[in-house]
């Protein structure tokens, strides 16, 4: 679509989608996250657009291909998104909830089906805490009922009401406790997942560990993903100045080659998933 000058870092025709300040500017200065193989949009972006009549709207560039993300308003795609959330949340609190309030009769939806993972994490932990919640009351209302059972049986009349009140609470009291165990053991599931520690920077100003994979994603939070993200960045500058260093050192050069194409790689594969949160 358009001829590149690499020696500058600049297009030599205007951009067709008015992505940035500059209409020759390349992949937004950035060449480290974005790619342009064809002149047209820089992939893994969201970028906004004037249509012909004049309304505003997002566009999600993914490969070499434009996927319109919506034509209506940019407020619009915000309500929108906002309730996409909601309603992975919603799902994900009422998927834990009726797991554990059926003891495990009902099965937790499938999160890597789910098209907000992130979001539905969250509501299952807070569907579990709710569940765990009502089987503590279950507990307490049981041995209440057994207790108020037991005192009407010693009054010799009161037995026909006392016993099955006993019986009541007993199996009250019962349900509660296995509803409030499988929450418990849910939860700590759940924390166990979130939990997964992603690798950081060390002193050397590098990321070190093994990297995570896309399909995991879903196991971090948002903010530990952007983390990463920004350390990421930092420790592909690191790589890049270490390796102009070690041009000498042709071993040590190439291992410090391939983590920082893996670091790269992995920094666009980020962006392009927190792009859709």
């Amino acid at each position: 679509m358009r001829m590149y000058e690499p020696r500058f870092g600049r297009w030599l025709s205007i951009d067709p989608y008015g992505q940035f300040d500059s209409p020759y500017v390349a992949m937004g200065n950035n060449p480290v996250s974005g790619t342009d193989p064809t002149g047209g949009v820089c992939c893994g972006a969201l970028v906004e657009i004037t249509l012909e009549d004049g309304s505003k709207a997002m566009l999600f560039t993914e490969g070499v291909d434009i996927v319109a993300k919506s034509s209506m308003s940019v407020g619009s795609i915000a309500l929108q998104e906002i309730a996409a959330k909601t309603l992975s949340f919603a799902n994900g609190a009422m998927s834990a909830y009726n797991h554990d309030i059926t003891l495990g009769a009902v099965n937790v939806s499938d999160v890597n089906k789910q098209a907000n993972k992130d979001h539905y994490r969250r509501g299952e932990t807070f569907g579990h805490i709710i569940a765990a919640g009502q089987g503590a009351l279950e507990m307490f209302q049981g041995g209440m009922l057994t207790f108020d059972g037991g005192a009407l049986t010693l009054t010799g009349p009161g037995a026909i009401v006392g016993v099955p009140a006993i019986a009541g609470g007993l199996g009250l009291g019962a349900h509660g406790y296995s509803v409030f165990d499988i929450a418990r053991n849910s939860l700590s599931r759940v924390h166990k997942l979130n939990s997964s520690r992603l690798p950081s920077l060390d002193k050397s100003g590098k990321v070190h560990g093994k990297l995570p994979k896309r399909e995991d994603f879903y196991k971090y939070s948002l903010d530990d993903l952007r983390q990463l993200l920004r350390e990421l960045k930092q420790s592909v500058q690191m790589r890049i100045k270490r390796n102009s260093e070690l041009g000498v050192d042709k071993a040590a050069g190439d291992l410090h080659g391939l983590r920082q194409a893996e670091e790269q790689g992995l920094i666009r594969d980020i962006e392009n998933y927190l792009q859709g949160k």
